[in-house]
């Protein structure tokens, strides 16, 4: 689906209309003006609209078009079925109760129903009031914008001293450090234990007694 001019244009008509409804009728060449559309085509818009009930007409040398209701009567999806000729997805859903043959076993109409239903319910959910509401907060928020002056540059005086930095944190100084304690005098030796006496080894029998004691 998609929205043509017609259908765009005559919804920012009738929101032109709702946002100078204390002016009263306003002339079509005023409206064309500041929405940048053509007079002759906003022509033909205004010939759908009147057929709807959906404005008010005043001919003559101060006539124009002012709303037949309060904005918060006129719904987005209201407004584009009328101009659009309906906002349906696909054709199958265009008669209630739907009367397409393969309507009792198509498998893709659920979702065509589905998409049918969240176009409706959101388009109809809006407002002309609503639309109105926004563009006023736009239109405040960007004024407010304009009017706010530019934040001034600091400028110093001519010879102004360059500022420094700011000073360190002055420097502690270094503590003395704490007196070395000397180490613990080491423990006296312990002296190593006397050395074992030494055993002289038995002295080599003399021959002689080898020979009297083998001759027994």
């Amino acid at each position: 689906m998609k929205v043509s001019t017609k259908g765009r244009y005559s919804l920012r008509l009738l929101l032109d209309l709702a946002e100078h409804a204390d002016k009263g009728f306003i002339p079509l060449k005023d409206i064309a003006d500041r929405q940048e559309i053509s007079k002759k085509y906003l022509e033909q818009i205004v010939a759908l609209l009147n057929v709807s009930g959906m404005l008010r007409t005043n001919r003559g040398y101060q006539g124009g078009y002012m709303l037949a209701k309060a904005p918060q009567e006129y719904s987005v999806g209201q407004i584009l079925r009328i101009t659009e000729g309906g906002l349906l997805p696909v054709a199958c859903l265009e008669n209630d109760p739907n009367t397409c043959p393969r309507n009792s076993y198509c498998k893709t109409l659920p979702v065509w129903e589905g998409l049918n239903r969240v176009i409706s319910d959101y388009l109809d959910g809006i407002t002309l009031r609503d639309l109105l509401g926004e563009t006023k907060a736009l239109k405040e928020e960007g004024e407010i914008a304009d009017a706010a002056p530019p934040a001034p540059e600091a400028i110093e005086p001519p010879g102004a001293p360059e500022t420094s930095a700011q000073p360190s944190a002055q420097e502690t100084s270094v503590q003395p450090s704490a007196p070395e304690i000397s180490a613990q005098p080491n423990a006296p030796e312990a002296s190593a234990p006397p050395p074992e006496p030494k055993m002289d080894a038995p002295k080599a029998r003399p021959k002689s007694d080898r020979w009297f004691w083998n001759s027994f």
